[in-house]
């Protein structure tokens, strides 16, 4: 029964480190798709100022 218990801790820490590496990269992904969606509104907005008209010369 010790290498069954060995083995169990030893995937059940694989487990957990696993968990906290998704934990990571999860947050990661959710950093890179707010950068995503503020270039996506940076853009819109420029698009959009570039098409307003400009002031009428004096």
């Amino acid at each position: 029964m010790n290498k069954i218990d060995a083995r169990e801790r030893a995937l059940t820490g694989q487990t957990e480190q696993t968990l906290v590496g998704i934990d990571g990269m999860t947050a990661h992904l959710g950093e890179l798709h707010e950068a995503i969606e503020h270039l996506r509104i940076t853009r819109k907005t420029l698009l959009s100022l570039a098409e307003e008209p400009g002031p009428c010369p004096s």
